[in-house]
């Protein structure tokens, strides 16, 4: 088939003004800060996890190095939870939280949003109100468990599905850790501990830092950072 003639008579035109891309929407470039405000004078530090909420429009980020999670809705950045410049571990309302380093970031049906947080998972509710669902702040290690008594390595990317069961990318721990609704944590994946790039059966297969995470159709993607591979859990 002839190329050149399939683009006879294309047009190209230029996109009205709303439907551009836009490359930094939000936040200036290589300049960090804290401030909320419009978004032409926002400004973030380091962040990471993002996600957006498809009803409302509301964004949703990470901002890792403020210990905060902030949101973008319309041209505007506010900060949803925790203070800029103070880390920690307390659960509270908007400015009374703290993160200690908030990294991946999801949400359910219910439009409550679940965070990484360095060795624990958080959540956080549509108005503002942080908890703790799993993990200790202050240990690392490898434990199934239900919520403190579970302990993870460094957490990476999260995910959850249509069920409300939350997927974590342990990411010290070379494995998949999921958390059912009751905060009971188990191993979905991976052998904890052993690095490796091994496919087959979930008690078999092995993960070299795994970091992010997307859930799909039933079906759990991960990107296995120093195996440079992204894998599928089925």
């Amino acid at each position: 088939m002839d190329g050149g003639r399939q683009l006879r008579g294309a047009q190209a035109d230029v996109l009205p003004a709303e439907r551009q891309p836009q490359g930094r929407d939000r936040g200036r470039p290589y300049s960090c800060g804290a401030a909320d405000g419009p978004v032409s004078s926002a400004k973030f530090n380091r962040p990471r996890g993002i996600v957006a909420n498809t009803r409302t429009g509301e964004v949703f980020v990470a901002d890792t190095s403020n210990y905060t999670l902030r949101r973008i809705y319309g041209n505007s950045v506010s900060t949803l939870a925790g203070v800029a410049g103070q880390s920690g571990n307390t659960d509270g309302v908007g400015g009374a939280a703290r993160f200690s380093s908030p990294v991946g970031l999801a949400m359910d049906r219910q439009e409550n949003l679940y965070v990484t947080d360095y060795s624990t998972v958080r959540k956080v509710t549509p108005t503002g109100e942080v908890s703790t669902v799993a993990g200790t702040t202050d240990k690392t290690g490898f434990q199934d468990g239900k919520g403190a008594a579970a302990l993870f390595g460094r957490l990476g990317g999260i995910a959850v599905d249509e069920n409300g069961t939350i997927y974590l990318a342990d990411t010290g721990n070379h494995c998949i850790r999921l958390i059912i609704a009751d905060g009971t944590v188990s191993t979905a994946a991976g052998l904890c501990g052993i690095s490796g790039a091994a496919d087959g059966n979930i008690n078999a297969a092995t993960f070299d830092e795994p970091v992010g995470l997307a859930y799909y159709g039933k079906r759990l993607y991960v990107s296995d950072s120093t195996s440079q591979t992204i894998r599928r859990i089925r």
